[in-house]
């Protein structure tokens, strides 16, 4: 076969099967001759070809183009399947933190500032173990904020739990092990861990945390134990201390492996939280893990795990196999961030938010009969519901919260506790946005002064006024008064230290739900707090105005 036969035929398959779409500019015919190592001929031959066929068309001095008259047959289109799925975060969803308070600007101009300054060696591969910028501050990090002293090179960098548990598990396992889980525990790392060829061994979880007594029964050579000491996942209760030291004593006479997950011990609201068992491990039988994702934002996706002296160098040779993924300007970022303090301040600023959010959704469940399982720290709460929770927690899911069933985290499922509903994460829309909330239809209803219509599903009668309960301060007033009232309610101010009352006086689109809150619980200075009150009997449904003439905090009051 001719060579320019050849070339046409390889164009006309690569038309065919969609690589050059109608409309195609193809490459000269001087430039593919050099690129092919052909005769310039050959290509124009080839062109000729197909453009007798009427695959090509030539255009005159704009070059020589795939036809635009050519049609094929496509096949259907593949269905969506999870067609109506908003990509949106849920309110409640499971592991996200409140992202609206996330400083972007901060982390944006550190983003900046290495960007600017980075040089070539900023742009090859990094440690296999993770930045030593990174991990000098996380050291620093521990020894401040939970009294655990280690060494840089103790620290691997990696891009999330489940790689960090894989890290630990390729490093220190062999198929065949098994490892002691919490039960209830989280669920999505179960499958990373018989993925490794472990066998899990289900723990019950009590008030004092993992039953040591009952692993020890049930479970005794275990080789690995995986606890939340701190914020037990999703209970939310503390490992006590005397089961902290029958846990470390059972790992050292047994030569088992304690990963310890942090989890959560940055949000304590109530009380001195209890060492780390990391901090107590004289044996040196504690892998403790970590992560960013409820700290800082989950797309961070930066862990890390602090492993014992003795083990760094079988570490750093499982590193070398799976390196960290993390890219390095993250890396330097996220340090940079810590180094400058910022990390810490969002922090502080954080615990105040997630405790306010905590005492209002508890409030509002409080209002409606549900018993809440109160938390000294962490960013969930539990409830107890009746009957299945599973059809509960449907029921909230088409009504868009994003809830979890307490039954899911079980592994063992018979055990008591299956009517208990996880509700996750202190999660808020942003100002401005509306959105189904409610655990009913959470249907679009009309609110005037005077009359109105509850619309969502629930017998609540009609809702005969709203009124704006309003709090503010002198600077705020005096800030109010020079922007020429920018926040003024109802035609007057309250009085320091004191509440007024107004009516809504024109028409006002709310959205109905359950367990409802705004996103900004502290506002900053210059700003007040507004609340809304039904006289209906509502009460403990929380709404949001969709109008720009409110702002801030609104939630339902007796």
């Amino acid at each position: 076969m001719p060579r320019y036969q050849h070339i046409a035929r390889q164009l006309k398959t690569a038309i065919e099967q969609g690589e050059l779409a109608p409309g195609t500019r193809l490459p000269s015919s001087r430039t593919w001759a050099q690129e092919l190592g052909v005769s310039r001929a050959t290509v124009e031959n080839a062109y000729g070809e197909l453009v007798a066929q009427g695959w090509l068309e030539r255009r005159g001095q704009a070059g020589t183009f795939v036809s635009n008259a050519l049609r094929f047959e496509t096949a259907p289109p593949i269905p969506a399947v999870f067609a109506g799925e908003s990509p949106e975060p849920k309110p409640f969803q499971m592991g996200l933190p409140a992202l609206d308070l996330f400083p972007r600007e901060k982390w944006a101009r550190v983003m900046g500032r290495r960007l600017r300054t980075q040089t070539r060696f900023d742009l090859a591969l990094g440690d296999v173990c993770g930045e030593v910028i990174l991990r000098q501050a996380i050291v620093d990090y521990l020894r401040v904020s939970r009294s655990i002293e280690c060494l840089p090179e103790q620290v691997f960098i990696t891009s999330g739990y489940a790689d960090s548990m894989r890290l630990i598990l390729r490093t220190l396992s062999v198929p065949g092990d098994s490892m002691w889980v919490e039960d209830p525990g989280f669920p999505l790392i179960r499958p990373v861990i018989t993925q490794e060829g472990i066998t899990l061994a289900p723990i019950p979880v009590d008030a004092d945390g993992l039953n040591v007594a009952a692993g020890m029964r049930d479970c005794p050579q275990g080789r690995f134990a995986l606890v939340t000491p701190a914020h037990q996942s999703p209970l939310g209760v503390a490992l006590s201390l005397t089961r902290r030291r029958q846990l470390l004593a059972w790992a050292a006479n047994v030569q088992a492996w304690i990963i310890e997950d942090d989890y959560d011990s940055e949000f304590r609201y109530h009380g001195k939280p209890l060492p780390p068992l990391k901090s107590l491990d004289a044996p040196q039988r504690v892998i403790y893990a970590g992560t960013f994702s409820k700290s800082l934002f989950p797309a961070l996706r930066t862990a890390w795990l602090v492993v014992p002296i003795k083990q760094i160098e079988h570490f750093r040779q499982q590193a070398s196999l799976m390196p960290c993924s993390v890219p390095l300007l993250w890396q330097h970022t996220l340090a940079d961030f810590i180094r400058d303090g910022h990390f810490w301040r969002h922090l502080k600023k954080m615990r105040q938010h997630y405790a306010q959010r905590r005492l209002w959704i508890e409030e509002a469940l409080a209002e409606q009969g549900f018993v809440v399982t109160l938390q000294k720290g962490g960013i969930q709460l539990v409830i107890e519901v009746e009957g299945d929770d599973k059809a509960q927690v449907a029921k909230a899911n088409q009504a868009g919260l994003a809830v979890q069933a307490l039954s899911r985290w079980r592994v063992v499922s018979s055990r008591k506790g299956g009517h208990f509903t996880v509700v996750y994460q202190y999660y808020f829309r942003r100002h401005g946005e509306t959105g189904r909330m409610a655990a009913s239809t959470g249907d679009t209803v009309t609110v005037s002064p005077n009359s109105a219509t509850w619309a969502c599903g629930n017998d609540a009668g009609p809702i005969k006024y709203v009124a704006i309960r309003q709090r503010t301060s002198l600077a705020t007033q005096a800030k109010q008064r020079s922007d020429k009232n920018p926040y003024r309610c109802g035609g007057s101010y309250a009085t320091p230290g004191f509440f007024t009352h107004k009516r809504i006086r024109a028409p006002h689109r709310i959205t109905g739900g359950l367990f409802y809150a705004s996103t900004t619980l502290h506002p900053r200075p210059g700003l007040f707090q507004q609340r809304l009150c039904f006289t209906s009997r509502s009460l403990g449904f929380v709404f949001r105005i969709a109008s720009p003439g409110f702002k801030d905090i609104f939630q339902t009051v007796g």
